[in-house]
């Protein structure tokens, strides 16, 4: 009898060990189907890095209280792809903060950089807006969208919901859709609770909980010297990830040769190093040729070596122009990403253009074309990313009524063969 006790209790130890690992303490709330609790009343598996400010383990919840230094960081030792991340967040001191997603560090300095939801307390109430924290800077802020800025609560718990699947970005807060974008600058990374350099701020996170997604962005297959095209002269080298042009153009921009792939694309984003140059180095996403010339559509990015140039065609008619100054040194990073109408067109860390409707063709060519400033000239650390997202149509072939071919006996199938002459069955 007393060994049965012992037995009984160890395993009700066992049981409330397990039971504290996947509920947060003191707090009743139940558990959405599928997601998992990323804070269960201790800081395992979390750790703090940037500035001074100090994290604590609180009963059900997390405290972050302002320090001295750089803005200050809570961060998963765990990193995520594909989610749906979803927690309480609340002020005892209003502060600066936000909730980092996809995010990173530095090599050297160990700045933490990425996607954040941005939380407000300030006039301007951009709260749940996505901001690219020491990087590219806003990127959905909430300027004339009054009905997401009056979403948030000031002197109360906000229900925090942000959801990154492939290259989409979304954000809700209490409820209220607030920003929805795409992009593919990270696509996958740590999770973090900021704490904003400042004399004020006292925050609260509580309830977090997160459900991951199978991902589905896929790196594209190399492409070989036959897998490309090239409307010009020149020798073209491929090897991998590096693309060489040499003696391909020695009079005016009109003789430059265009460089594509032979495949058209639709949903997918396309990363390259290119050397800097003086005259302008093109590059094309959804190239449509039209019904000749003059009517052509596309979206292109034009890069010298300290200028970017975006600008949108349909029909040959620009509906959308931008031009933006960019450091100098010895290659500028291009990026180029068609998903669905939306259009982002980037260079090293800027985005030059950022296009939501673009109104081309779901398909098109990707192309690049050359300058004369090297020979040969190099492009570098190329790659595509197929970024197209699971849907659930059926195809449709698979819903054709189709009757399915009559099944014959074999005195029927001898009967309804005919022979050849000359030959015998």
């Amino acid at each position: 009898m007393i060994k049965k006790l012992i037995l009984l209790l160890a395993l009700l130890a066992i049981a409330g060990g397990i039971y504290w690992a996947v509920k947060p303490v003191g707090d009743d709330v139940a558990l959405e189907e599928g997601y998992r609790w990323l804070y269960d009343g201790s800081l395992d598996g979390w750790r703090a890095v940037g500035g001074e400010a100090s994290f604590a383990a609180d009963g059900d919840a997390i405290v972050g209280r302002r320090g001295p230094g750089p803005n200050t960081f809570l961060r998963t030792e765990e990193e995520f792809t594909d989610f749906n991340l979803r927690m309480q967040f609340r002020w005892e001191e209003h502060g600066n903060s936000g909730v980092m997603f996809r995010a990173q560090q530095r090599d050297g300095d160990g700045r933490t950089y990425g996607y954040q939801f941005e939380l407000d307390p300030s006039e301007r109430a951009w709260s749940g807006g996505i901001y690219d924290e020491s990087r590219r800077g806003w990127l959905a802020s909430l300027e004339g969208n009054e009905k997401a800025r009056q979403a948030i609560k000031l002197n109360d718990w906000n229900d925090i919901e942000i959801e990154a699947r492939g290259a989409t970005l979304k954000t809700w807060l209490n409820g209220e859709p607030i920003a929805s974008l795409v992009d593919v600058f990270g696509l996958k990374g740590f999770i973090a609770l900021q704490v904003h350099s400042g004399d004020t701020g006292v925050m609260r996170w509580r309830r977090i909980r997160i459900k991951e997604l199978d991902p589905f962005v896929k790196v594209g297959a190399a492409f070989a010297a036959d897998d490309w095209e090239l409307d010009g002269s020149g020798e073209l080298q491929v090897a991998g990830p590096e693309v060489q042009l040499s003696s391909f153009a020695n009079g005016s921009d009109a003789d430059l040769p265009w460089l594509a792939p032979k495949r058209r694309f639709n949903d997918a984003a396309f990363e390259l190093d290119v050397p800097v140059c003086e005259q302008a180095t093109l590059l094309q996403i959804r190239y449509d040729a039209g019904d000749g010339a003059g009517q052509e559509s596309y979206a292109e990015l034009a890069v010298t070596a300290d200028r970017a140039e975006g600008r949108l065609l349909n029909a040959g008619e620009v509906s959308a122009a931008v031009s933006l100054s960019l450091d100098t040194g010895e290659s500028h990073r291009l990026r180029a990403l068609a998903l669905g109408d939306q259009l982002v067109l980037s260079v090293n860390e800027q985005d030059v253009l950022r296009v939501p409707a673009s109104g081309l063709d779901d398909r098109g060519q990707f192309r690049i074309r050359p300058t004369l400033c090297a020979d040969p000239f190099t492009i570098e650390n190329f790659r595509w990313l197929d970024v197209r997202e699971p849907r659930d149509e059926v195809d449709f072939y698979k819903t054709l009524a189709t009757e399915p071919a009559p099944v014959l006996s074999p005195d029927e199938a001898l009967a309804a063969f005919r022979v050849a002459p000359g030959f015998e069955v």
